[in-house]
């Protein structure tokens, strides 16, 4: 069978949308007939939706997701900027995730093997983790960026439009087909972005010369500049993700996930440490050094950083990039909540509104169940 022939015939099985979403060039091929793949690791090749690891994955990098925005308002100390920089922020937190990673591998394989296993490892495929790390430099770095336009629960249903760029990018890339029903839901969730980030009439909000300090109360999004940063954060994510998701599935299934996990975070550290010291190559290193302006909530903050990136690295060797975006839709709901409850900041219809329309879309996009045909 041929390869393009095998492609279309494992894309049209719509019964199970994650294998769909499958890559299918991590099939070993010679040039002219495709084999079989490669068996992967049995330690690592039993976690799934329906094992408990497989679920507490998904369930901790949703938590993960959610607090984030929350965790960086909380360090910002009460200011419209992080008195910290992001780069610094992202060079610790890319550097913490490599060391962890590195133990990982150390504790399952020990220092023997561990050597050999990185050893094995062409150099060529070193070099793969360096485009997504580059680019997940700069969306990493954009979150906080966001965040100075706008407040946590309204990002997190923001970038929820990335669902809208994957899904075109694997349509494009993958030639993967979507039906009606899935294109009415990524139709629906561009219309409850849009509805997220509509400013309220602040004269017309409650009738009264209070209304600048309701205001004051209420989740908000800065025309232009906040959906401008949010587009562009979106259109990246989703490259960086299906090319990621692409690594992990081609190469890394006869390998520990710790090794091709130790090549991404050494090319984010890299990528992330090129950023800082280029933005303070004139500046009072006593002032702007790497640590420079960290508090306890930036300390807490990269700590959920590490956590969330090891997560997700399961997630798109295991599963699928749609099942992270399942992850980051269902923790808007997470994001709103402790937006309310710590900020005090108040709902506006249209956020609800919106709320709704992405949990709607969501879940029409996954069902099983063709409404329409």
């Amino acid at each position: 069978m041929s390869t393009s022939k095998m492609a279309h015939s494992r894309f049209d099985n719509s019964s199970d949308e994650a294998q769909a979403f499958l890559p299918q060039d991590h099939i070993v091929s010679d040039g002219n007939d495709v084999e079989s793949p490669k068996k992967p690791r049995n330690d690592e090749s039993k976690l799934g939706a329906d094992t408990f690891a497989g679920v507490a994955m998904v369930i901790v990098g949703t938590i993960m997701y959610g607090i984030f925005g929350i965790l960086s308002r909380l360090s910002m100390l009460g200011k419209r900027s992080t008195p910290y920089q992001s780069a610094a922020a992202m060079v610790v937190a890319e550097c913490g995730k490599f060391v962890v990673s590195l133990v990982l591998l150390l504790f399952s394989e020990g220092i023997q093997q561990m050597i050999q296993s990185i050893k094995a490892v062409p150099k060529q495929q070193w070099l793969l983790f360096s485009i997504p790390a580059a680019i997940y430099s700069i969306t990493n770095n954009l979150d906080f960026y966001i965040l100075q336009y706008m407040d946590p629960a309204s990002m997190q249903v923001l970038v929820q439009s990335k669902i809208v760029t994957t899904a075109l990018l694997w349509w494009w890339w993958f030639k993967k087909s979507i039906d009606k029903q899935q294109w009415v839901a990524i139709s629906i969730l561009c219309v409850s972005s849009m509805l997220v980030a509509w400013p309220e009439d602040k004269d017309s909000s409650d009738g009264h010369d209070t209304s600048a300090a309701a205001a004051a109360h209420t989740m908000y999004v800065e025309w232009p500049i906040g959906p401008i940063l949010v587009a562009i954060q979106v259109c990246l994510s989703a490259m960086a993700g299906v090319y990621t998701e692409w690594v992990y599935k081609r190469f890394g299934q006869t390998r520990s996930i710790h090794i091709d996990n130790l090549s991404m975070y050494f090319w984010g550290t890299l990528s992330n440490a090129v950023q800082f010291f280029y933005m303070n190559r004139d500046k009072d290193p006593s002032t702007h050094h790497l640590l420079y302006g960290f508090n306890y909530w930036t300390w807490l903050l990269i700590v959920v950083y590490v956590v969330q990136g090891l997560c997700i690295s399961q997630i798109m060797k295991y599963f699928s990039n749609i099942v992270k975006l399942f992850m980051t839709g269902a923790s808007i709901a997470v994001s709103g909540c402790l937006t309310w409850l710590i900020f005090g900041l108040n709902f506006t219809s249209f956020y609800v509104l919106g709320l709704c329309l992405v949990i709607v879309a969501l879940l029409l996009y996954k069902s099983p169940t063709k409404w329409i045909k």
